[in-house]
């Protein structure tokens, strides 16, 4: 493909880091591109892998914290309504809860219904 193709494709703004590190060799720039598409590849089983486990042992150590296995459901205070869950918002000066967790829960709810 040749190059003004393969750079509107993928952006110039994405491929000129590419052509920056090749020295403007644009041919070079291409190949480095899918080098590193190759190589992102090659990482993505073991970042699925990893955010799995992370994602486990997260939910084992909150439910062994609150002595329930059924912790995102059956929680109704504790994290979902703490204090530090609210800030000042700077253009209005308003204090505002980031109720997502808690409305994450309502939705989650009303799927298992």
């Amino acid at each position: 493909m040749n190059y003004q193709k393969f750079a509107r494709l993928y952006s110039y703004s994405r491929i000129s880091r590419y052509l920056k590190a090749s020295k403007g060799n644009k041919k070079k720039a291409q190949q480095m591109y899918y080098a590193n598409a190759r190589l992102a590849q090659a990482f993505q089983p073991l970042i699925s892998f990893f955010e799995v486990i992370l994602r486990n042992q997260l939910h084992y150590a909150i439910a062994k914290h609150f002595g329930d296995v059924q912790w995102l459901i059956n929680q109704k205070n504790g994290f979902m309504s703490d204090p530090s869950l609210t800030h000042v918002v700077k253009k209005t000066g308003k204090t505002k809860t980031n109720d997502f967790l808690q409305d994450f829960r309502y939705n989650l709810l009303s799927i298992c219904k």
